[in-house]
């Protein structure tokens, strides 16, 4: 219990700033996530740490009804704020563990999660829950970031932060997977015919100092990582981030892109 209370007072303290800098990416994941469990006007979906509803407002226009389950209750309110204001009546809210969900077993034929269930502290205990509220048969999608190394996008603050203070490194509060992982993670957790397949966009970034605003404030970690650093300390940081993006982008546009991994499986009947 009070693992995921702290995990939700932390995601209420960014969801702000996860709703206006986030979410306008993280959507466009959100969409090939949709598109390849393939719903149908029937299917209950469960999106399982679904933030401020970037997959769950997407799958609602094709299904019978979506719960919404996150450990945070602000987000859940700007998710439901936004239902309402769209005229999306298909939508419930579920603020809860998401490894422990007030469900019973086989209720869903669609489980989803974007950038959302490899935030959990127990990421397998994540998995685990989405396998056991599914339907036999049903269907599982879960969208990450793939390492490290692939995703150009945030190297920029997470190389700079370690050129400016050699042995620090950003707390992401996510599990870096490869194919190889995410797969068999799914596959012990019980799934079957287990498949992940790679997408990417780019970040677009209007200006150097926007990419700072959304990197430093878009996820409890860069906070908690900030939080640690004197205000001088923070200031070198800053600066070196844009100076970094302003020799890399001179016209001010930034653009760097960003590889995730999809992984689709079924539940055996």
């Amino acid at each position: 219990m009070a693992t995921w209370r702290a995990q939700s007072e932390k995601w209420d303290n960014v969801s702000q700033a996860y709703e206006s800098d986030v979410v306008k990416f993280t959507e466009l994941f959100a969409r090939d996530l949709v598109e390849a469990v393939d719903l149908s006007a029937q299917d209950r979906v469960i999106d399982l740490a679904a933030g401020t509803g970037a997959a769950s407002l997407l799958a609602a226009g094709r299904c019978k009804n979506v719960d919404c389950n996150d450990f945070s209750n602000d987000m859940l309110s700007i998710l439901k704020e936004k239902a309402d204001k769209m005229g999306i009546q298909n939508i419930s809210v579920l603020h809860a563990d998401g490894t422990q969900l007030p469900v019973d077993d086989c209720v869903y034929e669609v489980a989803i999660s974007n950038f959302g269930v490899i935030f959990f502290p127990d990421f397998p205990a994540g998995l685990r829950e989405m396998y056991r509220v599914l339907v036999p048969g049903g269907r599982v999608g879960v969208c990450t970031w793939a390492p490290p190394q692939r995703v150009p996008a945030f190297n920029v603050f997470s190389g700079t932060l370690e050129k400016c203070f050699p042995g620090k490194s950003a707390n992401k509060g996510r599990v870096d997977v490869d194919e190889p992982m995410l797969e068999a993670a799914l596959q012990t957790s019980g799934f079957d015919d287990v498949r992940v397949l790679t997408v990417s966009y780019d970040l677009v970034m209007p200006s150097a100092q926007a990419y700072w605003d959304r990197m430093a404030n878009g996820s409890p970690g860069s906070i908690k990582l900030l939080e640690s650093l004197t205000s001088e300390e923070r200031d070198t940081f800053h600066r070196a981030v844009l100076e970094n993006l302003h020799e890399k982008f001179p016209s001010g546009d930034v653009r760097m892109p960003a590889e995730a991994l999809l992984a689709l499986g079924t539940k055996g009947s």
